[in-house]
């Protein structure tokens, strides 16, 4: 499956953490979109945005990163125009802050997507990717099952 990883990219400690759940999902089989991968340098706004909006065009599924205080803006623009387009999204924290109203994310990124996690705090790249990669195949499965019922009855 061709994964798109949205998420923050702005230190080396979440340029770290994306590469190593990107090199995770490899191992699991899946084709990764990693926006920090692109060759952007130089270029124009414009052709940075165009570059991301065309990954997530070409990709199966998003895998939304929501850590912070506040969701990462580009993230949650990345989320809500994959589901625009019809993609699934599996969305996932694993940090200890809260947003302002205590909460993890605010409701509209939680409950619009495919599924969203609240992971335990501390949690590494490689079982963070193990428990999505577990997630995607129960999605397709029941995107599968539902399929199948629906031929059936047709």
């Amino acid at each position: 499956m061709k994964l798109y990883l949205a998420g923050p990219l702005f230190n080396s400690g979440e340029l770290m953490f994306n590469e190593q759940l990107k090199n995770e999902y490899v191992r699991l089989g899946h084709t990764v979109l990693l926006p920090q991968d692109f060759d952007v340098q130089g270029k124009a706004t414009k052709a940075i945005y165009q570059c991301d909006r065309d990954a997530i065009d070409a990709c199966d599924m998003v895998i939304a990163c929501c850590n912070g205080t506040q969701v990462d803006d580009g993230t949650a623009w990345e989320q809500g125009y994959a589901i625009a387009k019809g993609k699934r999204v599996i969305a996932y924290r694993s940090d200890l802050r809260k947003a302002g109203d205590g909460h993890g994310v605010n409701l509209m990124i939680s409950e619009s997507v495919d599924l969203y996690l609240e992971l335990p705090f501390k949690m590494y790249p490689t079982d963070i990717a193990v428990i999505i990669n577990n997630a995607i195949h129960g999605i397709l499965e029941d995107k599968l099952e539902k399929d199948i019922a629906f031929a059936v009855t047709r």
